[in-house]
């Protein structure tokens, strides 16, 4: 159910403005974003940039860092203000340009494939990596 000020709120918008839009329910947002981190305090939660992009979201501050799993990902969660000690790149394509794009602000970088592995080395040597188990 929404809340009845957001749903007020959406209301005068609709009016206001062309529809379709995005609207989000910054209230309801935080509330389970800070459910989420109270239910698991040790864990370091990430925002998969995959499932709702909008620079205007991932500007608010939840405390969480950023998911991408494309060179676009990382570069819009850096113009939302996310420093690349908060950003994982977890994406199976990770070309020699999109590493060549990211020398000197590397994110965290998963590694999927061995290729994957010698290509970071070569191209981003001093990049933070990670290795599934």
């Amino acid at each position: 159910m929404l809340n009845p000020d957001f749903l007020s709120a959406l209301r005068e918008a609709a009016r206001a403005y062309p529809t379709p839009f995005y609207a989000y329910d910054w209230t309801a947002i935080k509330k389970r974003a800070e459910a989420f981190r109270e239910a698991f305090p040790l864990a370091r939660p990430f925002f998969a940039l995959k499932a709702n992009p909008r620079l205007g979201l991932l500007r608010r501050p939840m405390g969480y860092g950023a998911e991408a799993v494309s060179l676009g990902e990382v570069l819009r969660a850096y113009r939302a203000g996310f420093s690349p000690e908060e950003v994982v790149w977890n994406g199976p394509v990770k070309t020699p340009e999109a590493l060549e794009a990211l020398r000197g602000r590397e994110p965290l970088v998963v590694l999927d494939l061995e290729a994957d592995l010698r290509r970071v080395a070569a191209l981003l040597p001093g990049a933070r990596v990670l290795i599934p188990g």
